[in-house]
């Protein structure tokens, strides 16, 4: 037997945010190098940031959900900001 080892078959870390618009809660698919921190940051439209968490990166593909259904989360737009690997990106979320 040998240990399973995640294989990536570009060195891009791929990701998406589903469903969106959502009542509160995406879903998060990225893909990193083991070991890395996945940063997750979400600020409201005035620029506030009003959560953030990190989460180890497995290799393979992972779901994470990002839950924004509490009523302190008011309906409108979000910006999610990722950091992983040392590659950015954004996302706009709309809660409904």
């Amino acid at each position: 037997y040998s240990s399973i080892r995640p294989v990536v078959f570009d060195e891009e870390i791929s990701w998406q945010v589903y469903p969106n618009p959502s009542g509160g809660i995406f879903n998060f698919i990225c893909q990193a190098s083991i070991g890395d921190n996945i940063d997750i940051r979400i600020h409201d439209i005035n620029g506030r940031q009003v959560r953030s968490f990190q989460q180890k990166a497995t290799g393979f593909v992972q779901k994470i959900a990002i839950d924004l259904s509490a009523s302190s989360y008011t309906p409108g737009i979000y910006l999610l900001e990722t950091t992983a690997g040392g590659k950015k990106s954004s996302f706009r979320l709309i809660r409904l």
